[in-house]
């Protein structure tokens, strides 16, 4: 049976990658489709146009990962693709922000996505695909959201070095660091009293245009995809600038936007 398994596809990005994978070009049979959020998830099922099996849980938790992982030992399954879009960012100054938060943070963010991609890896072939969901935000240092981008510059760490070892089996690793993304993610990251000033003007990428890009550039065999013109132009400025100079830029203007509170 070949199947993709989605993580984080109650909402935003990973319902979008559901949506994508259910074409009949990827000739799939299943999708195995995972979040916390159970409501999201019988929402995408129902959206998508072939079988899904829902599995409603934190991949966070040890015993939660273990139970998926007896699932995949029961029914052996061709995993084509996996794709770790599941997690959430917190913003504002590491000192203010609530520890436990960002304690958790990490746990999904990082904990989860290696442990999911640890179990699947077993159940795939020559010719399967993983896609990790990193950020722009993992390029650099980023003293507004310290943990999340650091958390992110792991993803995008792990992805590439691990694509090395995963090309000898034919199997390509890829991290997606996008940009803004019309999401949720600003309403989970910010105080509401925050969201309008951090929004406002924000040029926002919608969900299917990261999603189709990331596909492209898994089948290209990219180990790191940039969905957007603006971290292209990113991911150049972080090679060639010195990194002093562009962390002074960011917590200069930090610190004139937002102050220290």
């Amino acid at each position: 049976m070949k199947i993709a398994v989605v993580t984080g596809a109650g909402s935003g990005i990973g319902s979008a990658f559901a949506a994508a994978l259910s074409e009949p070009k990827y000739g799939l049979d299943e999708i195995w489709l995972i979040d916390l959020n159970d409501a999201g998830l019988r929402d995408t099922a129902e959206s998508i146009t072939i079988h899904a099996r829902l599995f409603c849980m934190d991949i966070a938790i040890n015993e939660e990962i273990e139970s998926l992982e007896t699932e995949l030992r029961k029914i052996r399954p061709n995993i084509k693709m996996l794709v770790n879009s599941a997690g959430f960012g917190l913003i504002g100054w590491f000192d203010k922000l609530d520890m436990q938060r960002q304690l958790a943070m990490i746990d999904v963010n990082c904990r989860g996505l290696t442990a999911m991609t640890y179990i699947c890896i077993p159940y795939m072939e020559q010719g399967g695909k993983i896609l990790h969901m990193s950020s722009g935000a993992a390029l650099m240092p980023q003293p507004r959201f310290a943990v999340y981008a650091a958390s992110k510059s792991y993803v995008w760490s792990f992805s590439r070095a691990v694509a090395r070892i995963l090309k000898r089996k034919g199997i390509t690793m890829c991290a997606i660091c996008a940009g803004p993304v019309s999401t949720n993610f600003y309403r989970t990251a910010l105080d509401k009293s925050q969201y309008e000033k951090e929004t406002r003007g924000l040029r926002m990428q919608t969900p299917r245009e990261v999603v189709d890009r990331a596909l492209a550039c898994a089948e290209k065999g990219k180990d790191t995809c940039y969905p957007s013109g603006f971290m292209r132009f990113a991911a150049v400025l972080t090679k060639i600038a010195p990194l002093s100079w562009l962390l002074s830029l960011v917590m200069d203007a930090s610190m004139k936007k937002y102050g220290t509170d």
